[in-house]
């Protein structure tokens, strides 16, 4: 564990990937594991209410957070849809409503994190 630990402050990368051309090196074996799954496409991860499979448990975690459960905090301001995540706000508002409108999002964000400075100071 305390070598673990120390990795992350001397960049020291013991463990890298097996397969011819690839070069990645990682400082811990169990992501070394998560790494060589993408070359042999094993996914054990299922997620258990679709057929969606993953290489390691915290992508199938924000799976199923995402997809299937979580609250929809990400509103688009335009029209009811909301989302999980911010990424499929952003898709829905450019394919939606189109990039102006995006635009014009991420300006009415940014006027309020400053507002909310200027309250908080």
């Amino acid at each position: 564990m305390l070598q673990q630990h120390l990795r992350a402050h001397t960049g020291e990368k013991p463990y890298e990937c097996p397969w011819q051309n690839c070069g990645k090196r990682y400082s811990r074996l169990e992501n070394l594991k998560t790494h060589v799954r993408k070359h042999t496409g094993e996914r054990p991860y299922r997620c258990t209410s679709c057929d969606s499979a993953f290489t390691n448990a915290s992508d199938r975690s924000k799976h199923v957070e995402r997809v299937h459960g979580g609250k929809k905090r990400y509103r688009c301001t335009d029209c009811q849809c909301a989302y999980t995540d911010p990424s499929s706000l952003r898709k829905h508002i450019l394919n939606a409503h189109g990039q102006m409108e995006w635009i014009a999002y991420k300006n009415r964000r940014q006027n309020e994190r400053q507002n909310c400075f200027l309250i908080n100071e």
